[in-house]
């Protein structure tokens, strides 16, 4: 029987707490990657790293994947008998073993989204017994600040003269 084979798969999985710009940095200096490389690698689909690798291979760029901060899967190469499951990257306990309140968004989520269990809105407090002045006389152009006039500008080194009128062609009579 021949030893185990796998390929090595990569489709942008960061180690928790890993800056993805730091992450692409680390591996393009790792790997010597030009930018368009290491910009394909991160760029969200599943590029395969290394092909038909033994285990001993794969575990190595798996840890040279994860001290940079990026997670690697390994899967084993398919047999006759069909493909193989892909291995996950790794679990949440391998990565943070203290983050039992973690979980992953489920397979084409679109992170960000408010889940389904936040949409009921909490209602709104009773606010009827607050009020802004004391007495029934009063309405919202009290609230605003008065108004001032700006002050004018400093000028006393600012001067006037007179100008003596000057003639022009256009002030001589024509014949």
């Amino acid at each position: 029987m021949s030893p185990a084979r796998f390929d090595l798969l990569f489709s942008g999985a960061l180690v928790p707490g890993t800056d993805l710009q730091e992450a692409r940095q680390r591996l393009q200096e790792l790997f010597r990657l030009t930018d368009e490389t290491s910009y394909r690698l991160f760029s969200g689909q599943r590029v395969t790293v290394k092909r038909n690798v033994d285990e001993e291979t794969a575990a190595r760029y798996r840890e040279r994947f994860r001290v940079a901060g990026a997670l690697l899967q390994i899967v084993p190469v398919s047999t006759p008998e069909g493909p193989a499951e892909p291995e996950p990257p790794t679990t949440q306990a391998d990565v943070a073993p203290n983050a039992q309140h973690l979980s992953l968004a489920p397979p084409g989520a679109v992170l960000g989204e408010v889940p389904r269990f936040a949409t009921a809105r909490a209602p709104a407090p009773d606010t009827s017994h607050l009020t802004l002045v004391a007495g029934d006389d009063w309405d919202l152009a009290d609230c605003a600040p008065p108004r001032t006039a700006p002050t004018p500008p400093e000028t006393p080194h600012l001067a006037m003269e007179a100008i003596e009128p000057r003639h022009t062609a256009a002030d001589e009579p024509i014949i």
